[in-house]
């Protein structure tokens, strides 16, 4: 009888470095179960696609709930994996890393994480030395603002103050550098008074306000696929089952919300509130949440760690609903 092991394989199928990541770990296991056969047990794959933050959250997330592996390989980026890294906190699942190269991301602060290739800090070092070796005086830093680019930043800038580069050299180059600085700060000053009346102005409100309100008008809202939260709405906040539809990605939460209840899709969707905190930068512009937090089972850890077992809930539930923009008289 074979004892199979589940682990969550999390990469982006459209991407290159996805597909050939996918076909190399499916060969490896392949060939080492058929040189030792003897062998009962045995890993079962399942791979989930994720080309971006939300999308690899969710996919943790059923791999977790719904498959209960007991590992993550992925997902590929630096900033998925800083996500993806705290869910498989809570959950106890480790989340190994084959791609995500951010220095930021610790495997010494994050128990559960594993990282299998050298973080991009090895690289500083060289680049400043290839720096001195050409005598530059100056140097710019262009970097993506995301958990990649970020976080070597502060790697470059240190190993750059090493070599005593990113010094003002003359008496022009300071009266440059004051120059710039005032220009910086009227264009600063300038953004932030038209922000500000902006702001007076413009408001955005929820399309809809709270349960009531989707019970009388008869709206289907929604939920996740195989989430605990559709047994909540049935039988916590009463709402007729045939109301209720459920989906699986954030691109289908989208696309829901934005047809609205008499369109094919909903008009609110009910989610937990660490589910929404991943979706809703990447929508902010569409949608918001409203009304109140409610309290649910949601997942169950024990920790075992202590003498006396304890047993804590992380089970929050948020109403997510479309925005539409209302202007102030």
């Amino acid at each position: 009888m074979k004892n199979l092991v589940n682990v969550g394989l999390v990469l982006d199928f459209n991407s290159s470095i996805g597909v050939m990541s996918n076909t190399c770990i499916s060969m490896a296991i392949s060939d080492f179960y058929a040189t030792h056969s003897s062998y009962k047990t045995r890993l079962s794959l399942h791979t989930r696609n994720s080309q971006d933050v939300v999308g690899a959250a969710f996919a943790a997330m059923d791999l977790i709930n719904n498959e209960e592996v007991n590992a993550i390989v992925g997902p590929q980026t630096s900033m998925q994996a800083n996500f993806v890294i705290s869910l498989g906190e809570k959950a106890q699942v480790p989340i190994i890393s084959i791609s995500a190269t951010s220095p930021s991301l610790s495997t010494t602060e994050n128990k559960f994480f594993i990282r299998t290739a050298l973080d991009d800090g090895s690289q500083v070092e060289p680049i400043a030395s290839l720096v001195q070796a050409y005598g530059w005086q100056q140097a710019v830093f262009v970097y993506e603002n995301t958990e990649y680019g970020n976080g070597l930043v502060p790697y470059l800038a240190y190993e750059f103050q090493q070599f005593n580069i990113q010094k003002v050299i003359n008496n022009l180059s300071r009266f440059v550098l004051i120059i710039w600085i005032f220009v910086v700060l009227i264009l600063t000053q300038s953004y932030t008074a038209s922000l500000a009346s902006m702001l007076t102005v413009q408001r955005l409100q929820p399309a809809v306000v709270d349960v009531d309100e989707l019970k009388t008008n008869g709206d289907f809202v929604g939920h996740r696929a195989g989430s605990y939260i559709k047994e909540f709405l049935i039988k916590q906040l009463h709402f007729d089952p045939s109301k209720l539809r459920h989906y699986s990605t954030p691109e289908e939460f989208d696309e829901a919300l934005s047809r609205g209840s008499q369109n094919g899709g909903v008009s609110a969707i009910f989610e937990a509130e660490h589910i929404l905190q991943l979706f809703l930068p990447h929508y902010c512009s569409k949608f918001m949440t409203t009304g109140p937090t409610y309290k649910t089972d949601g997942l169950g850890f024990v920790n075992l760690s202590s003498p006396i077992p304890s047993f804590t809930y992380l089970g929050t539930c948020t109403l997510l609903t479309k925005s539409c923009l209302k202007i102030k008289p």
